[in-house]
């Protein structure tokens, strides 16, 4: 990771001086996402050879949001492929990333289909901070109906309710949610379930690599 640090570095010593162009949010499926990292990095190095610090600054944009999908890429690859019964749905896999006033990553994968779970990963959250003094004050960390506990080593909080929901017809039934929110340096991990009791969600929850999201991460 010690280019991305140099990259972003850079990216910010040359940002006043460059007239900015915008990079559009990118998203794709895991296979040869970030593969354009070299082409991009290479561009801006010529460009700042011509001291053309406007392309350098866009392509060390698009260089840094490649290099983000890459990472997401490294982290699906450590995503248990199932969660106990339930299946990995991994066509729904997804990562996106964004460059601009935030550079950062979405990753994506969910599991089962009546019973359900999806775990998602967002980079450079803006939500870490409040989080994080939730987590780590003891009077706050458990109020609003939210339960502190660690995952992997990693400190977080989980809600768990039960909701109603009316189908088409009108039908109401009642159903178990959580959502658990992990902070991770400057990144957010967080784990929503549908039909599952409170014991399997925290089950599930401990199968998470929390530690080997965070290596990749920093």
């Amino acid at each position: 990771m010690k280019k991305l640090l140099l990259l972003i570095s850079v990216f910010f010593a040359i940002g006043a001086a460059a007239q900015q162009k915008t990079t559009a949010p990118v998203s794709g499926k895991p296979g040869a996402l970030g593969a354009d990292y070299p082409k991009y990095l290479n561009a801006s190095r010529d460009a700042y050879k011509k001291s053309d610090l406007e392309d350098t600054h866009y392509n060390l944009m698009l260089t840094l949001q490649q290099l983000d999908m890459k990472i997401g890429e490294e982290i699906l690859k450590i995503l248990p492929e199932n969660m106990d019964s339930l299946k990995g749905n991994k066509a729904n896999d997804n990562v996106s990333a964004m460059t601009g006033t935030v550079i950062g990553t979405t990753i994506h994968r969910d599991y089962g289909m009546v019973n359900k779970l999806d775990v998602d990963v967002m980079s450079n959250s803006p939500l870490v901070s409040m989080l994080n003094g939730f987590i780590n004050n003891p009077l706050l960390a458990n109020m609003g109906g939210r339960k502190a506990m660690k995952v992997d080593g990693y400190k977080g909080s989980y809600i768990y309710e039960v909701r109603e929901q009316t189908d088409a017809s009108g039908k109401v039934t009642s159903v178990p949610v959580a959502e658990m929110q992990i902070p991770v340096s400057t990144s957010l991990v967080t784990i929503r379930s549908s039909g599952l009791s409170e014991d399997a969600f925290i089950k599930l929850m401990n199968t998470v690599p929390v530690s080997k999201i965070a290596a990749l991460l920093k």
